[in-house]
């Protein structure tokens, strides 16, 4: 069972993907609604796995990563967005994210991601 953390400032689908991760029996164990805020959590709740969107309030998702991979090297993260453009993706891996899923993908992959 990993112990994921949610950051995306959108509320109905930080519900909805927390309801899909405790079905498959993984603990969310914190969400945030901004960068900020991920920053903050990641420190406190020491999560396995971060799911981060990269259209946030305040600092957005790239800035969040890099800062959270600053002071957690091996942290998990990935990313999760409404983008399908594959610059994105690509910044996103050089910038240290583990994997990249569109939100438009069925549960399944974001599962097995």
């Amino acid at each position: 069972m990993a112990k994921v953390m949610i950051a995306d400032d959108h509320a109905m689908l930080r519900q909805g993907l927390r309801t899909m991760l405790e079905q498959a029996n993984h603990q969310v164990s914190a969400d945030a609604l901004s960068g900020e805020e991920a920053c903050l959590l990641v420190e406190k709740n020491h999560p396995d796995l971060l799911i981060l969107d990269l259209d946030m309030p305040g600092i957005g998702g790239l800035e969040t990563l890099k800062r959270i991979l600053h002071r957690k090297p091996q942290m998990r993260v990935l990313i999760f967005s409404m983008h399908d453009d594959c610059i994105y993706a690509t910044r996103a891996i050089q910038a240290g994210a583990r994997g990249y899923v569109t939100k438009t993908e069925p549960p399944e992959v974001v599962l097995e991601a």
